[in-house]
């Protein structure tokens, strides 16, 4: 079968399947779950588009940073859903304000992250971290054809995301902003869908209608917590004791594209690039403000600093110039790739054998199989008198 890209580099940004005229190209999870592009060679012309346009084969332009800040929305309300210090909200805002349009990371119905317009009535739902690969959709259609009317537009994602915006457009746009998060890696949304499925049946949840991995209030910051229909948290454990947030901090179940990626560099594609911002010291802020987590925000071009400039004259955000390579120098996602670990081999020999339950709790909590083991090998010696 005709392939694209190398598959093992192969991010499932979607670009290739959203230039393709003639429909023949879909996205389909391969063995371990993670999305890829399949070609139907019954609909190709062999036109090669979908080739010259993927962000594997013709990387974008990498730039050093020009500058870097350590910044925070100030009212504590408006950033406790925030997985930093609300600065991708802030930015979605003035877009909005003034006529302009987002785009970022929402569910769907399903749990599925989903890239999509962000509305005024819906920006609450972009909030936070959401530690599982998104689903471009035909977002990158629909940029295009913003752009292309003269609207302002911002597109927050991952790099690889923004890489793949950039290769289907073909072109720049002056009036395309682009920004790109500090990516750890992503795990493939049928390994977020597998852990929901067991704490559901193990904990009779039924009317889970979010899911968070982080927050301003500190008993849900790094912890996988299940919210109800009303707001109210049904479920949480911290990172520690969670299988899924373990293997993805762990490096066990991020995809494997994640492994070889290019992005996980200083050097940057995106206007502006945000992360958490690990260096700063909050003691410096005023303790009345609540729980804080700073964003960590690198200016890349000169639109990205016009950006920064205009949001910074609002009182409501707080900006601190930083020194670049001391604010990340302990950022391992702006050094290398996540390296792959023993535990990610056997989650990944097991994942298509098994099921996501016994793949990750095997590989990610492998003493406490252990024991279980040891536990049924005693009771069966005990019956055999053995």
């Amino acid at each position: 079968m005709k392939e694209i890209c190398d598959k093992k580099r192969c991010s499932g940004c979607g670009a290739c399947r959203q230039v393709c005229v003639q429909g023949a190209i879909t996205m389909k999870e391969d063995r371990l779950g993670c999305l890829h592009p399949v070609i139907d060679s019954g609909r190709c012309t062999g036109c090669g588009l979908c080739s010259s346009i993927c962000p594997v084969n013709n990387p974008p332009v990498f730039q050093e940073p020009q500058e870097c800040f350590a910044a925070w929305v100030n009212n504590f309300e408006e950033r406790k859903d925030c997985a930093s210090g609300g600065i991708a909200t802030s930015l979605t805002k003035l877009f909005l304000e003034n006529g302009g349009s987002a785009y970022g990371t929402r569910y769907s119905e399903g749990f599925t992250p989903v890239i999509d317009r962000i509305t005024t009535s819906t920006i609450n739902l972009y909030k936070g971290s959401k530690y599982v690969q998104s689903v471009t959709g035909d977002a990158f259609v629909r940029i295009k054809a913003e752009l292309q009317e003269g609207r302002q537009v911002l597109f927050i994602g991952t790099p690889c995301q923004v890489a793949g915006l950039y290769g289907f457009l073909h072109k720049p746009y002056d009036n395309l902003t682009t920004c790109d998060l500090v990516c750890h890696g992503v795990c493939p949304p049928a390994y977020l869908h597998g852990e929901l499925a067991i704490q559901r049946k193990k904990h009779l949840l039924l009317d889970i209608s979010d899911v968070k991995f982080r927050s301003q209030e500190p008993q849900y910051n790094y912890a996988l917590s299940l919210w109800d229909e009303k707001g109210r948290p049904v479920w949480c454990r911290n990172e520690s004791r969670q299988p899924y947030f373990r293997g993805f901090l762990a490096n066990t179940t991020l995809r494997e594209s994640c492994h070889h990626c290019q992005y996980a560099t200083l050097r940057r594609i995106a206007d502006i690039s945000l992360g958490d911002d690990t260096a700063f010291d909050k003691s410096a802020i005023d303790p009345s403000a609540g729980n804080v987590n700073v964003s960590l925000v690198l200016v890349n071009t000169g639109k990205g600093r016009a950006l920064i400039d205009k949001l910074a004259e609002d009182t409501g955000t707080t900006f601190v110039q930083r020194d670049t390579v001391t604010e990340t120098a302990g950022v391992p996602s702006l050094t290398a790739p996540a390296p792959r670990s023993f535990r990610s081999r056997v989650f990944r020999f097991l994942y298509p054998l098994t099921s996501y339950r016994i793949a990750s709790r095997a590989a990610i909590c492998p003493q406490i199989w252990y024991k279980k083991l040891h536990h049924a090998g005693h009771i069966l010696r005990k019956k055999l008198h053995i």
